[in-house]
């Protein structure tokens, strides 16, 4: 349920298309998209927090004429680094090489799962660069991708109105009743939870 949204800094400022509700504008998500991956993996059993992932140069052929090479925001790899770490310190690379792994129909099949309507479950079209947020979705839907998780896996359709009345007093159905269906595993949802609450594991990158 929807406790709260704002959608812009202010409604009447034409200056800043104060009309706009960003909440529910398709934006590039950045690197908060990459737990949807890990999600994914862990689901399907194709790593576990202590899986080693190799952070060193790749390069992908993505047509005759170009070639992709993932970097990692600091511009250094790290070596073999767990999934844990990979994950808590939003590394590129590791996140690039499992994405291949699981496969990008595959990320968006769970995401769409998860929450994340905008994201096609047709095959075929999305590539490495989604793990990375190169593909847009809106800021609620990412809460309600965030929500699956924290739920234990367990995606539940947002709720703006519980409940509301007519003049005469008889209730009005304004949304469809909640539902709420297991997407993910409860396992995988702990473990992208523990990974990202985990101060420790964020250090090299983040400090404590």
């Amino acid at each position: 349920q929807i406790l709260a949204m704002v959608g812009s800094a202010d409604f009447d400022n034409a200056a800043i298309d104060g009309n706009v509700n960003a909440a529910i504008s398709l934006r590039q998500p950045g690197s908060s998209i990459k737990s949807i991956l890990y999600a994914a993996a862990f689901n399907d059993n194709v790593i576990s927090p202590s899986s080693i992932l190799w952070d060193l140069p790749v390069q992908y052929q993505v047509n005759e004429f170009t070639v992709y090479t993932p970097v990692n925001y600091d511009s250094k790899f790290h070596g073999p680094v767990t999934a844990r770490s990979a994950l808590a310190n939003s590394y590129n690379v590791p996140a690039i090489k499992l994405i291949d792994s699981v496969g990008p129909d595959r990320m968006a099949q769970v995401g769409n799962a998860m929450g994340l309507t905008d994201l096609s479950t047709s095959p075929g079209m999305y590539g490495l660069p989604l793990t990375l947020g190169a593909n847009e979705v809106t800021l609620l839907d990412l809460t309600t991708a965030y929500h699956t998780i924290l739920n234990h896996g367990a995606h539940s359709n947002t709720r703006s109105v519980l409940e509301a009345t007519d003049g005469q007093g008889n209730p009005v159905q304004l949304e469809a009743p909640q539902v709420t269906t297991q997407v993910i595993s409860p396992d995988a949802a702990y473990n992208v939870t523990s990974i990202l609450s985990d101060p420790q594991a964020r250090a090299p990158a983040f400090g404590i």
